[in-house]
């Protein structure tokens, strides 16, 4: 099954810019905080990276204390709904969040898996 349209833009954008959008702050080593999953503000109490570790190639994301983990679809999601893999009608509030934050920029098309 193809991804809607705005699911494909919002993968093209690098997780930093996710992060940033949901309002974690950059810590050392390309690490972000706080996990909006757990709430953790560091990695551990002798590590002052933040919670959430982002790949290299800036497209995934795993919170170092809770072990979530994902790509700028599943941070989103966490932010706008609670859930990193929300249920199918919680789509469309993920799709307005991302709109109100100027991570994607299409409008119409379809929800997810619709």
């Amino acid at each position: 099954m193809n991804s809607p349209i705005w699911i494909v833009e919002l993968r093209s954008q690098a997780l930093p810019v996710v992060a940033e959008a949901a309002g974690m702050t950059p810590m050392p080593s390309a690490s972000w905080g706080p996990c909006p999953a757990c709430g953790a503000e560091t990695r551990g109490s002798s590590d002052g990276r933040g919670p959430i570790g982002v790949r290299p190639d800036h497209r995934g994301w795993k919170c170092h204390r809770c072990r979530v983990t994902g790509d700028g679809v599943t941070l989103a999601a966490l932010v706008a709904t609670g859930k990193a893999r929300p249920d199918r009608d919680a789509w469309p509030k993920v799709r307005s969040w991302c709109e109100s934050r100027g991570l994607i920029g299409l409008r119409g098309g379809t929800s997810m898996g619709a």
